[in-house]
């Protein structure tokens, strides 16, 4: 089960870097504090609907084939 829990966060990884390449807009996972200056570090994710689409992937992957139905 490892393995699998790998995967899942090697996809979000890849998703990440690809957002960054192409120079998509990423939701910063920490609210922006007023007394941040230039050059302070931060922090950015996926957004839900990408965050989705890796936990269904994943899940349909490691429940061999088992496809989940859309809402």
């Amino acid at each position: 089960m490892l393995w699998e829990f790998i995967q899942l966060v090697k996809a979000g990884i890849y998703f990440a870097m690809k957002n960054l390449i192409e120079g998509s807009k990423m939701p910063r996972l920490f609210p922006k504090r007023e007394e941040e200056g230039p050059g302070v570090e931060m922090m950015f994710g996926l957004d839900i609907e990408e965050q989705q689409k890796i936990a269904r992937l994943w899940l349909e992957t490691v429940l061999l084939g088992v496809r989940l139905e859309e809402k």
